[in-house]
């Protein structure tokens, strides 16, 4: 499957794309056949046939993080050091000749660095997930034919159902507009015992600048929700054998102006916030500072839940 196309669902392939058909056909459910094969890395390629009840956030999240992409590796210090977190988890689970998915694959860094560990004769796949088609395009530019892309929405994904082996969701979760139903998705789309690794940031995450918000009459941009929620969630969903950690930390900033650059660099504030008029954002960044600057700076926290579970069940 080393064609480095993007697949927008399952539809058709040319005959030069036999190795990966097959490995799509074992995995994507053909009924969803409403969109259209890309092999051009341009992101204006093909016209795309939006899921009709696809609420109007994802289209503002696609359009968010598409357009920051080339930039999110450099910011999103976080994001990255949880992935990085994971990415040993990852490894240690796959087995020869698995199909794995990485759900809101971004910029592609968890399949460079996939690649770049795993022995080719290995067999081992990972195929990147994003609702952007503009970051599947940056995704395909960076890994040439290493990979292969499709673009779905986690809340309406393609997948057949215990066709992965594996599949990662890292700082993504929290976007999905209902992260129950998204778990219990996940678990459908895994093979009994098979894994998912996941993180994800929960209550308490950017407390600062939610508090902000709120006392200069600016409502919450969204909600956190509790640890304790997505691990009943997981539960609920049939994983077993988990094994969890919180993950907490503060970024500290030179000044509020530049830890909301910063975040308007990884797309996060343009996919969950309106825009504030320059009055409004200077009105922000004097009580943020007031209320918060330390020593060390200006800081906004981060709290992660993340590890891993099995789909419970057995082969065969």
């Amino acid at each position: 499957m080393n064609n480095g196309t993007i697949l927008t669902g399952f539809l058709h392939f040319r005959p030069s794309d036999k190795a990966s058909g097959r490995l799509f056909e074992l995995i994507l459910d053909s009924t969803d056949s409403i969109f259209v094969l890309m092999n051009s890395s341009r992101s204006d390629a093909a016209p795309i046939k939006r899921f009709e009840d696809l609420a109007c956030l994802k289209d503002r999240i696609a359009a968010s993080f598409g357009l920051k992409v080339a930039g999110y590796e450099k910011n999103a210090i976080v994001q990255h050091a949880l992935l990085n977190r994971l990415l040993p988890r990852i490894m240690s689970a796959c087995r020869q000749g698995s199909i794995w998915a990485d759900f809101g694959c971004g910029d592609g860094i968890l399949e460079r660095d996939f690649n770049a560990a795993v022995n080719d004769n290995n067999k081992n796949t990972i195929i990147g997930f994003d609702i952007s088609r503009n970051s599947l395009a940056y995704c395909r530019q960076k890994s040439g034919d290493k990979s292969s892309w499709v673009c779905a929405d986690i809340d309406h994904s393609p997948l057949k159902p215990s066709s992965l082996d594996g599949l990662v969701c890292a700082s993504v979760l929290q976007w999905s507009s209902d992260i129950k139903q998204a778990i219990s998705n996940i678990s459908a789309h895994l093979k009994p015992k098979g894994i998912f690794i996941f993180s994800l940031f929960v209550e308490g995450s950017f407390h600062e600048l939610f508090e902000t918000k709120r006392a200069c009459g600016m409502t919450d941009p969204m909600i956190f929700v509790p640890s304790s929620d997505i691990e009943a969630y997981l539960d609920a969903a049939g994983f077993i054998d988990k094994e969890i950690e919180q993950y907490t930390r503060t970024v500290y900033f030179t000044s509020a102006w530049q830890l909301l650059r910063n975040m308007s660099a990884t797309g996060s504030t343009g996919a969950f916030s309106r825009h504030m008029s320059r009055s409004e954002l200077e009105q922000l960044c004097r009580l943020y500072e007031k209320n918060f600057r330390t020593d060390k700076g200006v800081p906004l926290t981060y709290n992660a839940f993340m590890g891993s579970a099995l789909k419970g069940g057995y082969y065969g």
